[in-house]
């Protein structure tokens, strides 16, 4: 029996029928590769210190001294509710350890590890199929923003229980390893123009529908 996931066929190329492929088939050896197109598969549980001790133990290597913990803790916003992450969040941390922004080659397969790893443990909710798409279509990585499921809460709770008996907390240095960063739209410095410009179209804008309406077919 041959397969394709038909979904990711048509989100790449709308305009172009689905072609069926002779290859992959499936076999009783390979049918969890089937489910696998759509994302990483669930894990077995763990409670959340393995998920710490595994987060921890993740890095991407002596050069940058990233950990997924690293991501994770410095990408909760929305005051612990939510998770973010994007290249701005990693080359944030990437900066601030090493003074080295720029990303190599294996940063990509340190961020596509993380980013399984999070839906692997169901700690955050978001669209694994457009994030996915950002790399598929364009060979970018995504953005996303995304609630904590109750695992992802849990795992919250745990860091921060183990952090209130902590001798080395100093409330007066920062408020917590977990204090939520904001997540905000930068305006370039053009952004002027871009108001005029957008003010302009909105005047316009009957009249561009009118035109647009009269020489539909």
């Amino acid at each position: 029996m041959h397969w394709i996931d038909v979904r990711k066929a048509i989100r790449l190329n709308r305009a172009s029928p689905v072609k069926l492929p002779l290859s992959p088939v499936l076999t009783p050896d390979n049918f969890l590769e089937l489910f696998r197109s759509g994302g990483p598969l669930p894990t077995e549980p763990l409670p959340p210190r393995g998920i710490c001790e595994e987060m921890l133990s993740k890095s991407s290597g002596i050069r940058s001294q990233i950990s997924y913990f690293d991501l994770f803790v410095n990408g909760l916003t929305e005051t612990g509710r939510a998770l973010y992450f994007g290249m701005d969040l990693y080359c944030g941390i990437l900066a601030h350890k090493t003074g080295y922004p720029d990303v190599e080659s294996g940063d990509h397969s340190f961020i596509d590890d993380y980013i399984e790893f999070l839906i692997a443990h169901n700690i955050v909710v978001f669209n694994y199929e457009w994030f996915d798409e950002a790399a598929e279509r364009w060979r970018m990585t995504g953005k996303f923003l995304g609630r904590l499921t109750i695992r992802g809460e849990q795992l919250l709770s745990y860091i921060r229980k183990l952090q209130s008996s902590w001798s080395k907390w100093n409330r007066g240095m920062y408020a917590s390893v977990t204090q939520e960063r904001f997540v905000r739209i930068l305006f370039e410095e053009d952004a002027q123009s871009r108001f005029r410009l957008i003010e302009e179209y909105k005047q316009d804008f009957n009249a561009l529908a009118d035109a647009a309406d009269n020489a539909a077919p």
